[in-house]
């Protein structure tokens, strides 16, 4: 199945919500899903707070 992963973040202030990056992925099932989120939020260069 296609998924489309999507990071983003949520400011405290006014709970205004900024997209920082999607990827879409195949995976054969949610649990394959889950593993591609987690291995792509520790190597994406995105900005933290």
């Amino acid at each position: 199945m296609k998924i489309v992963i999507e990071f983003y973040r949520i400011r405290n202030v006014d709970d205004a919500h900024a997209v920082l990056d999607r990827e879409s992925v195949e995976a054969a099932d949610l649990d394959e899903a889950i593993e591609f989120a987690l291995e792509l939020s520790r190597t994406l260069d995105m900005p933290q707070p």
